[in-house]
């Protein structure tokens, strides 16, 4: 899932206009009213380049109310559009609302869907670009555009711009701030603030997955310390060119560890598979099974290609016969990451963390092996791996955004859940 900037336009990227007729500031009328607030092109590609899809979501009403023609509306969001590309700083969709409820002009003058306070096109590119919402900012000058951003299930932030603050009334956003630039200060305070409660934390986090976008995002985020794999995880992300994702995906990533898995099933291909993986970059982990599918075991092959220094991450192990036959077939002088699939073994109803344990203490011995926590089921995995002594652990992008759950006040987050609660009873329309 990905995270998502909206904002409003007028008031936040560009300046208001002046109207004398009734003593208010107002949305642009024409092409020679745009002036972009200082800082704002700067501000947008610092976002852009902390990972986030620019949206922008405004109510454009002028032509409903019969103060500006269409044309003139379409040419201002071909202009802003220019700086802004200008600049290097794409967005990833416009949605403008042309409607106002008490306008003049018949076909545009209703009670829409998608006129702010709705959260209409908010919760329309949540779905059209799998967004997370909880990691995601709406960024406006008026309650219109926080409560929007409020009933989203964004975080909200005002801007409070002089020439806005007649625009806002009494909602409450999360964070208030005097422009743009300082509206993005906070937003990287708070991405520091998420990355805080794992400072402390020794075992090193592996992202598990094959969206080369949410890998690029993890690695720029810093939280992560390797990548793994597999092929049920590229499946699932539609991954047709196997050697083209992988060689994507490292010249991203070209400094942290990756896990690329063979994928044949007798021992020999195995081995020629392997080798040629290794020879993608420095930073390739290969994953072999601990059996092929037949139960065979791959100890024979796992030792020879130690022995010749390749890194691998031994995968698919779940009984401590399987880390005691690894444990004696790894070369003291290769890197080897040894995957016990904890998640798989609570899923029978066992406790994995004895498991865990034993693994840890048949690898004392060599220091260049590390035992991995797999398959990863909740946030609390996390600390269970660092009571244990682990080394790594692998978590999914669904795990690392709760990251920000950390710590969180156990009453308020009480107060969000109800609210939630009572939010899809309304929506849904339920009665007694």
């Amino acid at each position: 899932m990905r995270k998502a900037i909206f904002l409003d336009r007028d008031g936040v990227i560009n300046r208001l206009i002046y109207n004398p007729d009734n003593l208010e500031y107002e949305s642009p009328h024409s092409e020679k009213d745009i002036e972009l607030y200082p800082g704002t092109l700067p501000a947008l590609k610092q976002l852009k380049d902390m990972g986030y899809l620019l949206f922008i979501v405004s109510n454009q009403p002028s032509f409903a109310k019969g103060k500006a023609s269409l044309e003139a509306i379409q040419a201002i969001h071909k202009k802003i559009h220019k700086q802004l590309l200008d600049f290097g700083v794409e967005f990833t969709e416009y949605f403008y609302c042309y409607h106002h409820p008490n306008g003049i002009v018949a076909e545009y003058s209703y009670d829409c869907q998608c006129r702010k306070p709705k959260p209409y096109f908010l919760l329309q590119a949540k779905d059209k670009y799998c967004l997370n919402m909880a990691d995601s900012w709406m960024i406006g000058d008026c309650d219109l555009d926080i409560q929007c951003g409020l009933s989203a299930g964004v975080k909200t932030i005002a801007i409070s711009e002089e020439k806005s603050k007649q625009r806002r009334g009494s909602m409450k956003a999360h964070f208030c701030t005097n422009n743009l630039m300082e509206a993005v200060e906070v937003i990287f305070k708070q991405e520091k603030r998420m990355r805080r409660p794992l400072e402390g934390l020794k075992i090193k986090i592996f992202a598990d997955g094959a969206d080369i976008s949410a890998m690029k995002r993890a690695y720029q985020e810093g939280i992560v310390k390797g990548f793994t794999t597999n092929p049920v995880l590229m499946r699932k992300a539609n991954i047709i060119d196997y050697e083209k994702f992988a060689r994507e995906a490292l010249r991203e990533i070209p400094d942290l560890p990756i896990s690329f898995e063979v994928l044949s099933d007798d021992f020999s291909s195995m081995e020629r598979e392997a080798r040629k993986i290794s020879g993608w970059g420095r930073n390739v982990n290969v994953k072999i099974p601990i059996t092929n599918t037949k139960g065979e075991s791959s100890i024979p092959l796992i030792h020879k290609l130690s022995l010749d220094g390749l890194f691998l991450n031994i995968t698919a192990i779940l009984t401590v016969e399987q880390m005691k036959e690894v444990a004696e077939a790894i070369s003291p002088r290769a890197r080897t990451i040894v995957s016990v699939f904890a998640g798989r073994i609570a899923d029978t109803g066992r406790n994995p963390i004895p498991y865990i344990k034993k693994g840890i203490e048949l690898l004392k011995a060599n220091p260049q092996a590390e035992l991995l926590w797999a398959s990863c089921r909740e946030l609390l995995n996390i600390f269970q791996a660092q009571m244990c002594g682990c080394h790594i652990i692998t978590v999914t992008d669904d795990i690392l955004n709760k990251i920000s759950l950390i710590g969180k006040d156990l009453d308020l987050l009480s107060l969000e859940t109800v609210d939630l609660f009572h939010k899809n009873a309304q929506s849904g329309g339920y009665k007694i």
